[in-house]
C-alpha cells in the first residue's frame, strides 16, 4: 500500500484510504480508466 499523506485532512480522505484498503486504487493522483471506475462503483455497491 502507497502511503496517502499528501490528502490527509481532505474530505475525502477516510474514502481514499477505504479505496486503497481494499485494492480499488493504489492512491495516486490519476483519473483512473473508464473501467478502474466501473470498477470502484462495482465493489462500492457490493460486488465482488
Amino acid at each position: 500500500m502507497l502511503a496517502v499523506t499528501d490528502s490527509a485532512g481532505a474530505y475525502y480522505y477516510n474514502a481514499m484510504l477505504w479505496a486503497v484498503e481494499n485494492g480499488i486504487t493504489n492512491g495516486t493522483n490519476t483519473e483512473g480508466t473508464r473501467g478502474q471506475r466501473v470498477t470502484f462503483l462495482y465493489r462500492e455497491l457490493g460486488g465482488q
